[in-house]
C-alpha cells in the first residue's frame, strides 16, 4: 500500500456531524464525524464474582428493518463538575438507579474510526445493589413511562455478546473491556 496524499473537503455540516469528501483525485470517499463525545453505559450483574448478564437496549434498526441490542449511549452534556456525576445522573435517568461511586467502572474511551468517526467514554455499571430479585435487575418504573421510551431493557446473557450474537461493534469493545475489570 503507497501513501498518497489526499484532499479533504466538507460536503455538509450541522455542527455535531460532519461529511468529509475525501479524494486522491482518481476516487472519492466519504466519511461522516461526530464532533460531540458519547457516554456508553454497559449495566452488568455478576454471580460468584463472574459478570453472569448484561443489561442492553433493545431498539429498532430502521435501516435493517429488525431490533437490535446496544449499550446505552447518551451525548456527553460536559454540564457537570465531575465525570462521575455525569454518569450518576444518566444512571438515575436511564435506569432509576442511585448509583455509588463503588457501582462504577470507568472502562476507557472507545473510538470508533470506520465508517464513521466517533468517541465515547465507557462505564460499566454494577447492578448487584439495585437488584430486588434473585434472577436479576428489572427497571423500576411505571409502564407507561417505559412504553414511552425509544428502547426497551433487556437482560442478555454476557457469553452471547462474546460469541458475537449481538452484533453492535460498542457493546462488542465495551464488553472485552469490562473483562479486564471484573473476573469473567
Amino acid at each position: 500500500m503507497t501513501n498518497k496524499e489526499f484532499k479533504n473537503s466538507e460536503q455538509f455540516s450541522d455542527g455535531k456531524y460532519r461529511v468529509l469528501k475525501i479524494s486522491d483525485g482518481s476516487k472519492d470517499l466519504r466519511r461522516i464525524t461526530c464532533e460531540t463525545e458519547g457516554i456508553c453505559l454497559i449495566p452488568f450483574d455478576t454471580s460468584n464474582g463472574k459478570i453472569r448478564n448484561v443489561y442492553l437496549a433493545r431498539q429498532m434498526n430502521y435501516l435493517q428493518n429488525q431490533e437490535d441490542h446496544s449499550c446505552i449511549c447518551i451525548e456527553s452534556r460536559g454540564t457537570y463538575s465531575s465525570n462521575f456525576e455525569e454518569v450518576e445522573s444518566i444512571c438515575k435517568e436511564e435506569l432509576n438507579i442511585d448509583c455509588d461511586v463503588n457501582d462504577v467502572y470507568y472502562l476507557g474511551s472507545i473510538k470508533h474510526n470506520y465508517p464513521f468517526t466517533k468517541s465515547y467514554k465507557c462505564y460499566g455499571i454494577n447492578l448487584d445493589n439495585h437488584s430486588k430479585d434473585l434472577s436479576g435487575f428489572a427497571l423500576d418504573i411505571p409502564k407507561s413511562e417505559q412504553d414511552n421510551r425509544l428502547y426497551a431493557l433487556d437482560k442478555v446473557r454476557f457469553n452471547r455478546v462474546l460469541n458475537g450474537e449481538i452484533e453492535d461493534s460498542l457493546c462488542l469493545a465495551s464488553a472485552t473491556l469490562l473483562i479486564s475489570y471484573i473476573n469473567s
